[in-house]
């Protein structure tokens, strides 16, 4: 018997409730150059029950003595598989009509794509409602998709559910047993290490979110998931790029000194600081995001352009520890050139974010931002019948004039504009015009007085 094009492969364990819309989406596909095979990991529910009701001859159905885990399982299928591509469907989703076809039409047509990807529905525990998740777009050198996963600390890719691959791009590969929460991406990425990618830019199935799935679990499990993601953006993207995202994430300073500590093998918490302070960001760093469209400069008297974003820091400025300075633009940011203008003698105190994604930030001469302050130059849109990430951002403006003092814990909202010799009280929120030489506060910030 000839060997098929395509393997189709479904992994389940106790999902006999979801299985036979799986099973179906599979077999009502206008593509028929398959096989579909089946990998039962030790089920204890009616899983086998609903397998015999289908007796298409392009079914396999194989039993697993013992459960192999998640991974195990998505491997077993791989060893079972004859096509020469492959696909993975998790047992509680369900293809859209069409896509086998357009998948293996992608794989058959770029020679160089080892991996064809697809967005997708997220719908509830009966597939209804169809909220569109979105993945990297386009065609792109795999490498390059693989550090965008890493600069958003996001899987840009899909899961198995998403995803086609040539068996000759694995390379001998296979899933790691010892992830739990990034064994797909993990897999993904070392196809993409010597291959393209490739996503035909529209659902392709629909994603089932219900409080059993495997993704559910493991998302509330957030040590597993951020020793992970640490993990793979140290190997994948260098530490530059990992540690400033890192730092910005839920879980305590000290949690992350510590994992940072291992990673790194220093002898000590203090250790691990220090090290993020004087290379990652502060002024020993030449660079602390740099690529396509990424352009930080944190150091003296450091000025950087290209035709994407804006960065200019003036004399005398001072970054300390754990500070942010971000400017992006790209395809995928829906907003013009951004800037970030920082005057002389400007002191930016630990751990704040200054954002200009869009928009233009602007700040004087001898201001004083103080610790966990947030000034933010663009916002996004609030359109319903879209999700919130796929918001178009509008561009604006934050100015903040010469000798500013803005307290510990405030918010600058876009379109502020900060007269000189202002003073914004500690854990305010400022939107809109702050008069010269006023003292203001509150949430929103109101004037309180006037500057002596």
């Amino acid at each position: 018997m000839a060997r098929p094009t395509l393997s189709v492969m479904i992994p389940t364990y106790n999902c006999a409730k979801y299985l036979r819309d799986a099973i179906t989406s599979v077999l009502e596909q206008d593509y028929e150059d398959f096989e579909l095979i089946i990998t039962d990991n030790a089920s204890t529910d009616d899983t086998q029950d609903v397998i015999r009701e289908f007796t298409d001859a392009r079914i396999q159905s194989h039993r697993n003595p013992r459960n192999l885990g998640i991974s195990g399982n998505l491997n077993r299928c791989m060893e079972l598989a004859s096509g020469k591509y492959l696909r993975h469907l998790c047992a509680d989703d369900a293809l859209l009509p069409g896509i086998l076809r357009k998948q293996v039409e992608a794989l058959e047509t770029h020679a160089n794509v080892g991996l064809v990807t697809c967005d997708m529905f997220i719908t509830d525990d009966n597939l209804n409602g169809r909220d569109r998740a979105n993945f990297y777009p386009g065609t792109e050198h795999g490498k390059k998709v693989i550090r965008a996963c890493c600069l958003s600390f996001n899987n840009r890719i899909g899961g198995p559910s998403n995803v086609m691959f040539r068996r000759i791009a694995t390379q001998g590969q296979w899933f790691s047993p010892r992830l739990q929460w990034l064994a797909d991406i993990d897999f993904y990425s070392r196809i993409l290490e010597t291959a393209d990618y490739l996503n035909i830019d529209e659902p392709g199935y629909l994603y089932r979110r219900h409080e059993s799935a495997a993704t559910a679990i493991l998302s509330r499990r957030r040590e597993v998931q951020q020793q992970e993601e640490f993990e793979f953006c140290v190997s994948r993207a260098g530490c530059h790029l990992c540690h400033s995202s890192f730092l910005r994430s839920r879980i305590s300073l000290w949690k992350k000194a510590w994992l940072i500590k291992e990673m790194l093998g220093r002898k000590s918490r203090r250790a691990a600081l220090r090290f993020c302070r004087d290379k990652v960001l502060g002024q020993d760093t030449r660079s602390v995001v740099l690529g396509d469209y990424f352009g930080v400069y944190v150091a003296k008297t450091v000025s950087y352009a290209n035709s994407n974003g804006i960065v200019s820091i003036g004399s005398g400025t001072s970054i300390n520890d754990y500070t942010v300075v971000r400017i992006e633009n790209g395809p995928e940011a829906y907003h013009e050139a951004s800037s970030l203008l920082i005057g002389e003698n400007t002191y930016i105190g630990e751990m704040n974010n200054l954002r200009a994604a869009g928009g233009v930030i602007r700040i004087g001469n001898n201001v004083i931002l103080s610790q966990f302050v947030t000034v933010v130059a663009s916002n996004h849109g609030i359109d319903r019948s879209q999700l919130i990430r796929n918001q178009r951002w509008t561009r604006s403006t934050v100015t903040i004039e010469d000798d500013v003092w803005i307290g510990a814990g405030c918010v600058i909202l876009p379109g502020s504009h900060i007269g000189v010799g202002a003073v914004i009280a500690a854990n305010s929120v400022v939107k809109g015009r702050v008069e010269p030489y006023s003292v203001v506060g509150g949430s929103p910030a109101r004037r309180l007085k006037e500057r002596p």
